[in-house]
């Protein structure tokens, strides 16, 4: 996220892909960015991962602003959008026709249909630093 700083505009959102384990980490070093924290998102997968315990079917998707003023394209009720802090998308457990391509891509394959609704909140002077900084969240994690 350091390095994402300079690149954004003080409007912008993080989206932060965490796994439970870590998130007070994630928490401690958003504190020491200076950054806000403005939602705590789940994305709720199709199928559960491997376990031992309790089996993970989400993903922590912690949602922060450099300011207090950020860019809300959602509008709730406004042209009939509607969004919660629970994303239902399929994980990478689904079996698909991409999931052995998207499993050497990455270990913890996002979905895209869960980024390019992350990405529809954004303005058109947003939009590349945003997505920028949507994916590099991503890939750090």
């Amino acid at each position: 996220m350091r390095s994402a700083i300079p690149l954004t505009a003080d409007t912008v959102l993080f989206y932060v892909c965490m796994d439970w384990r870590h998130i007070s980490h994630l928490n401690a070093a958003s504190d020491a960015l200076g950054l806000i924290a403005q939602n705590l998102c789940i994305w709720s997968k199709t199928n559960a991962r491997m376990g031992s315990f309790y089996r993970s079917q989400h993903e922590l998707i912690e949602v922060f602003s450099r300011t207090k003023k950020f860019q809300n394209n959602i509008n709730l009720g406004a042209s009939g959008r509607y969004r919660t802090n629970v994303c239902h998308y399929d994980g990478v457990t689904s079996f698909g026709p991409t999931r052995g391509d998207d499993l050497a891509d990455h270990p913890t394959v996002k979905s895209v249909k869960l980024i390019t609704d992350a990405s529809s909140q954004l303005n058109q002077h947003d939009t590349l630093n945003t997505s920028f900084t949507i994916l590099r969240s991503l890939i750090i994690n």
